[in-house]
């Protein structure tokens, strides 16, 4: 997977344009590089389906670790971190929510 140089945006390996802004990908260029997942983006998105599904704690984890891997990307963060983060907060506000609707009495 690479980022655009510009604005960060995972890109294509064929892109020619960048979706995202609209710069032009130089296929020779150093800033867009090809950079591997981190484990922490993957695991951060493991943690946030989990958080929906299971348990709401598991949502903390998975913000925290979609954060952090944001620093060897570069600080982008990627699908699988932005994945984790989204279903992370996701996971906390419907189990939040469901206790309150429980201890409500609704």
């Amino acid at each position: 997977m690479k980022f655009c140089e510009k604005c960060g945006k995972e890109i294509m390996d064929e892109a020619v344009l960048c979706p995202g802004c609209g710069c032009a990908v130089n296929k020779e260029s150093e800033a867009t590089k090809v950079v591997e997942v981190p484990k922490q983006a993957k695991t951060a998105s493991l943690l946030g389906i989990l958080s929906i599904l299971l348990l709401a704690p598991l949502g903390i984890p998975a913000i925290i670790l979609a954060n952090k891997s944001k620093e060897k990307t570069g600080g982008v963060m990627c699908k699988q971190a932005k994945t984790g983060f989204i279903c992370g907060i996701i996971g906390l506000c419907w189990w939040g929510l469901s206790l309150i609707m429980l201890l409500g009495g609704m």
